[in-house]
């Protein structure tokens, strides 16, 4: 019996045009996966000849993040570069979750995404800050995926348990971040941001503005899952957070043979800790796909006292986020500053990004 040959997802984009190739889709998704299909054919290549005469040709590849043989590539020279930013101390691995109501929200709004990084070191340098008085680096990649490629927004956060003091002269040790409190502030900044957000008319959504506004008020004193985990070597976690940083969250390997029409492919249950098979059709997977490609704004923040720590002011309050004194983002429509607390809230009022 003859064995229906594995798909791969630059053969799905190149069979599947209607799914993507119009004007309905968002703008970076079809460039993206455009170069996906240039890739290693249509973009030119280095011809090598040696003084004996061997020649060899290699294609040009498209660097883009929707191709998984460009992203392997670029994963691993993201982490050769994090690594030798980051300083080496002993770190907590923090995920910054949000309940599924709020998923949509963003898939909706994606030129809010870019201030979570924003607001997830916020939370964490103000405890550091209000608790030990220290300045730590936190490194924070947001992923807006889960293991069966449906939208799910969170934050994967590297936090030093080591800093400098306010004069930069003293190093800090043993800060901890405790679970339920760095969670409760974190709770209470996003459910701020996004209520400040939708009184100034910033998102998008079906339901009417009071619905929504009260749909994001009821989280704020519902329970967040919690999650803290130690690490004295940022090795393992760089690792795990950079598979699909710079590629697709999803591997050809992971791909099974399918008849035609249909996709299916492996993941691991979280709960049953068991690898399981998901199957869709292959228009519906490559919107899921679609919906992960990102524009090229900065998809990591990477704070540091030790690297920046003269350039950088950090708000003492937890509801308000810190920002940048050199590079001050500003709203790509009107090209004001973007407020998403009242002043009155602190002395220093905390800015983050909406660009898409």
């Amino acid at each position: 019996m003859k064995k229906t040959p594995k798909q791969k997802i630059s053969n799905l984009i190149r069979a599947y045009p209607h799914v993507w190739d119009h004007g309905g889709m968002r703008v970076v998704v079809r460039e993206n996966f455009a170069r996906v299909l240039a890739c290693r054919r249509a973009l030119g290549a280095e011809v090598f000849v040696s003084p004996n005469g061997e020649i060899r040709t290699v294609m040009h590849t498209c660097k883009s993040r929707a191709c998984p043989s460009c992203g392997y590539w670029q994963t691993l020279r993201w982490m050769h570069e994090v690594a030798t930013r980051f300083p080496d101390v002993p770190c907590s691995g923090i995920v910054f979750s949000m309940p599924d109501t709020f998923w949509e929200i963003f898939r909706t709004n994606r030129r809010l995404l870019p201030a979570l990084a924003d607001l997830g070191s916020g939370v964490l340098q103000d405890w550091a800050l209000e608790r030990y008085s220290a300045e730590v680096p936190i490194l924070v990649v947001p992923h807006t995926f889960n293991a069966k490629l449906k939208f799910n927004v969170h934050l994967h956060v590297l936090a030093g348990r080591e800093g400098l003091d306010r004069t930069g002269n003293r190093l800090v040790q043993n800060i901890h971040y405790y679970a339920k409190e760095v969670t409760r502030r974190w709770r209470h900044t996003l459910v701020d941001f996004l209520i400040h957000a939708i009184d100034r008319g910033q998102v998008r959504s079906s339901m009417p503005v009071e619905q929504l506004r009260d749909l994001v008020q009821g989280q704020r004193d519902l329970w967040w899952k919690p999650m803290v985990r130690n690490y004295y070597s940022q090795k393992a976690f760089l690792h795990y957070i950079a598979r699909y940083l710079r590629c697709p969250p999803m591997a050809d390997y992971r791909i099974l043979s399918s008849p035609t029409g249909t996709v299916r492919f492996l993941y691991k249950d979280k709960k049953s800790h068991e690898i399981r098979v998901a199957e869709h059709s292959a228009e519906d997977f490559l919107l899921l796909l679609a919906d992960q490609c990102r524009t090229a704004t900065a998809t990591e923040s990477v704070t540091s006292a030790y690297l920046r720590r003269a350039r950088r002011r950090y708000a003492m309050r937890h509801s308000c986020v810190c920002w940048d004194d050199v590079r001050r983002r500003r709203c790509a429509a009107c090209g004001g500053q973007l407020h998403f607390w009242p002043p009155s809230a602190t002395t220093r009022c905390g800015t983050a990004s909406v660009n898409e």
